[in-house]
């Protein structure tokens, strides 16, 4: 048995895949219409590379579980967590196509877990702190959330009494390492470039509200 953050096609039964879908889909639209500004562009695509990037070095942890780097709150701190959400249906749809690093059918649910409690939840936890504990929080939160959510995802396939407890507590190993990481970049980037930290991007309590009502989604699978 092999527990990812990316899920993996054959977990999940067509009806709850296109669950998944349907959110992915609607979140991604919202994002559009949230609307991205010129100067934004050629930072997602830098901020894209880098998330790719750290999402290809996957290592194996506790009880079989492969884990990796979101960079997911990273990019909402530089570009607003709507924009970042684009970026990271980019690259999952990359990961997806090119590297079959989780499934078609699945990846609906991956762009939940990496762009909803990603980069919405990421970004929201940032701005209401916009210091380093903040960034710290933004980058434990989205990899320890990502891991309960895609746990729960795949129930019907393994038991959350086996799958909660091994992502949960994996993740939150990564997490740490996902906050420091993102807690050091930001204090570089203030330090270096403030103007590269986004300064408060409109549609934060659409964003929350986005993540609470995917994350019952998620409770009542």
């Amino acid at each position: 048995m092999i527990l990812a953050l990316h899920l993996p096609d054959g977990f999940l039964s067509l009806e709850r895949a296109a669950l998944g879908w349907l959110l992915a889909v609607l979140v991604v639209a919202i994002a559009l219409r949230m609307g991205v500004s010129d100067r934004q562009i050629p930072r997602m695509g830098v901020i894209a590379a880098a998330v790719f990037a750290a999402q290809c070095i996957a290592f194996p942890i506790v009880g079989g579980t492969s884990a990796h780097l979101l960079g997911a709150a990273l990019a909402a701190i530089i570009l607003g967590p709507w924009a970042a959400v684009l970026v990271l249906t980019v690259v999952v749809g990359i990961e997806a196509t090119l590297l079959q690093d989780g499934g078609l059918l699945a990846m609906g649910w991956n762009l939940v877990n990496m762009a909803v409690f990603g980069a919405l939840l990421g970004g929201v936890v940032f701005s209401a702190l916009r210091n380093a504990p903040g960034a710290f929080v933004a980058g434990f939160l989205t990899a320890e959330m990502g891991a309960i959510a895609a746990a729960q995802e795949m129930g019907q396939t393994i038991p959350t009494s086996v799958s909660l407890p091994v992502m949960a507590v994996s993740h939150a190993v990564v997490g740490l390492v996902e906050g420091c990481a993102t807690a050091a970049a930001f204090l570089l980037l203030l330090r270096a470039r403030p103007d590269a930290v986004c300064a408060n991007a409109p549609g934060q309590r659409l964003a929350a509200l986005i993540v609470i009502a995917c994350g019952l989604v998620v409770a009542l699978l």
